[in-house]
């Protein structure tokens, strides 16, 4: 694994929220979102490659209402946020097309990996969705919770299962 994996200007910007701290990390030259981290009972139980960016309390400027908008979302209300600060550069074109279409899916729905393969034009593709989840830098913002399997059964979570029930559970409220 790279040392810095994230660039050398990029910091993390620790979110306090009821479920745990959570985080997005930035950069700021050209300002832009890296990936956001789902809350943890502790700071200490993020990857390692996390814990070695320099971390922030407070997000740049320009930052703020992306970082209010993902603290709204573990109150239990919708988030709204820009796009354009999201860096989905790292991502093939498919990748792209799985997670913007994942933004797509309401609030307190769900739909499943076979259901977004077709979505997108590929509909023997829904172990490469499930794959595009596991890896989605942006969980809360690409909702990645609300995808599951085809017999209801949540399938996988990079945040654990508990946490995809709760999330789910969340926006039923």
């Amino acid at each position: 694994m790279q040392k810095r994996p994230f660039g050398r200007n990029a910091r993390c910007t620790l979110v306090e929220t009821p479920f745990g701290e959570g985080g997005i990390i930035h950069a700021d030259k050209p300002l832009r979102v890296l990936a956001c981290l789902l809350p943890r009972p502790d700071v200490k139980d993020f990857p390692p490659e996390v814990l070695t960016l320099a971390r922030t309390l407070r997000p740049p400027k320009a930052l703020e209402r992306l970082v209010q908008a993902f603290a709204r979302y573990f109150l239990g209300k919708p988030p709204v946020f820009d796009l354009p600060l999201l860096d989905f550069s790292p991502l093939s074109e498919l990748e792209r097309a799985v997670l913007y279409q994942t933004m797509k899916i309401p609030w307190g729905q769900t739909i499943s990996y076979g259901q977004l393969a077709l979505a997108v034009g590929r509909p023997k593709a829904a172990r490469f969705v499930g794959a595009t989840m596991a890896k989605n830098p942006f969980p809360v913002f690409v909702p990645c919770h609300r995808v599951v399997r085809s017999d209801g059964s949540l399938g996988g979570f990079g945040g654990g299962l508990a946490l995809k029930r709760r999330m789910l559970a969340l926006e039923q409220d």
